[in-house]
């Protein structure tokens, strides 16, 4: 098991940065609200999202 999944176990947060690209092909309406969940889920983890196409 990773490190970080041993500590998401215990209920440690991650931190540091996360580097996505986002393509419009796959469910663009929905990406606002995936982010939105993913940072309230992980408020210490930097999120950098690039957009574009594939």
């Amino acid at each position: 098991m990773s490190e970080a999944a041993f500590d998401d176990l215990q209920g440690r947060s991650l931190d540091g940065e996360l580097r996505i690209a986002i393509t419009d092909h796959y469910r663009p309406h929905d990406i606002a609200w995936i982010l939105k969940t993913f940072s309230e889920q992980y408020p210490r983890l930097k999120l950098a999202a690039r957009h574009g196409f594939a």
